[in-house]
């Protein structure tokens, strides 16, 4: 997603992702993907994207 067009709303989404994302991995030494969008669908889109097969 470009942050030229919502610069203020994805700068902050992102933020907020990091965040969770630093905080899980603290508590639980697991990793999590956390995708920001413009909307749900391709933000369920992009988290699929690249996923480590892990068992």
């Amino acid at each position: 997603m470009s942050t030229e067009r919502f610069p203020l709303q994805s700068t902050y989404a992102c933020a907020i992702a990091r965040h969770i994302k630093t905080a899980i991995f603290q508590e639980t030494d697991l990793t999590a993907i956390a995708s920001v969008s413009i909307n749900k669908f391709l933000a369920k889109m992009a988290s699929g994207q690249n996923k480590p097969i892990v068992f």
